[in-house]
């Protein structure tokens, strides 16, 4: 099974922020350093890594390379972000299900 790591965007600061995981008794919680905003944007983890063992997570822009995709067929990229919708994670609007050796992530669609 999959590590579940989630980060946030704070607007104000324009700055990532990890979440610490914590586990109770009947919850899965997570734990961040000071907002500003009174609102960040989370992302999860998809549970790939790229090129350089860089964790990928939604929001993240990755290019080069091949992409599989849950169906068996896979698209060679330049530059696309990952998204989370209808349940999976996608690379544009294409399942998302493993990367090749050589994608790398190179910005996200939050810090320019």
């Amino acid at each position: 099974m999959n590590d579940i790591k989630i980060r946030a965007f704070d607007s104000i600061e324009r700055k990532m922020v990890y979440g610490t995981q914590e586990i109770f008794d009947d919850m899965l919680g997570f734990r961040f350093s000071h907002f500003e905003c009174d609102i960040p944007i989370f992302m999860r983890y998809t549970g790939l890594n790229d090129k350089n063992d860089k964790e990928i997570y939604e929001g993240d822009i990755v290019k080069g390379g091949r992409l599989r995709c849950h169906d068996g067929t896979s698209i060679h990229t330049e530059k696309v972000a990952v998204i989370f919708e209808s349940g999976m994670f996608k690379a544009g609007s294409i399942s998302l299900c493993s990367i090749n050796k050589e994608t790398e992530i190179i910005g996200n669609v939050y810090e320019g």
